[in-house]
C-alpha cells in the first residue's frame, strides 16, 4: 500500500492501492476495507440491498460528535449498463447521550444521463487510480470522514478524507455523495 498526500496535519489521510496488485473481477467476491464492510452491515442490518456489480463505488461516511450518524452509498453500473445510486443512513448514540438507533432513510435512484457520463470519464482518468488527490483548505470541525472504495474492470483504489477531496476522487466523491430526493 502506499500512502499519498502527507497533510495528516489537517486531518487527511489518503491511502491507495495500487490498481496491479488488487485487480477484481467480480465485487460481488471482493473484500472490502473495514469501513466500508461496517457500511454494508447497516444494509444488512436494515434489509436494504448490496448492490455488487463490476463497476461501483462505495463510500461511508460518518458524522459523530453527541450522536453518531452513518451513511452507506453505493453507486454502481447495473446488467444494462445504467447507473445506479443508493444511500442508507442511521443516527446512533455516541458518548452520554443515549437515542435508540433508528434509520433515517434509505433512497435509491437511477443516476441522470448527465451525470453517468461524467462518472464514465472519470472512471477512465489514469490519475484516479495512482491516488493522486488534494483537499479544498482544512476541514471544518464536525466534517464528516469519508472512505470511497472504487472497483472497475481498470482497478481498484481506496481514498479516505475529512473535508472536500480535490481533483477527479473529488469530483467521483462530490457526484456520489450528492443527494437528491
Amino acid at each position: 500500500m502506499k500512502r499519498h498526500a502527507p497533510s495528516l496535519l489537517i486531518g487527511l489521510a489518503i491511502m491507495a492501492c495500487s490498481p496491479q496488485d488488487q485487480r477484481v473481477g467480480n465485487a460481488a467476491h471482493a473484500t472490502f476495507e473495514p469501513e466500508i464492510e461496517r457500511s454494508l452491515r447497516i444494509r444488512r442490518d436494515r434489509g436494504q440491498p448490496i448492490p455488487m456489480a463490476t463497476s461501483a463505488i462505495y463510500i461511508d461516511s460518518v458524522v459523530a460528535h453527541h450522536t453518531r450518524s452513518e451513511a452507506s452509498t453505493i453507486v454502481w453500473r447495473d446488467d444494462d449498463g445504467h447507473w445506479q445510486w443508493s444511500q442508507v443512513a442511521e443516527t446512533a448514540s455516541e458518548g452520554s447521550l443515549e437515542v435508540d438507533r433508528r434509520l433515517d432513510y434509505a433512497l435509491t435512484r437511477q443516476l441522470s444521463e448527465n451525470d453517468a457520463g461524467t462518472l464514465d470519464r472519470l472512471l477512465e482518468a489514469r490519475s484516479l487510480f495512482r491516488g493522486d488527490a488534494r483537499l479544498s483548505g482544512e476541514p471544518n470541525v464536525g466534517a464528516a470522514f469519508h472512505v470511497m472504495e472504487i472497483v472497475t474492470p481498470r482497478g481498484r483504489i481506496v481514498y479516505r478524507w475529512t473535508g472536500r477531496l480535490l481533483g477527479e476522487a473529488g469530483m467521483i466523491a462530490d457526484l456520489a455523495l450528492k443527494r437528491t430526493d
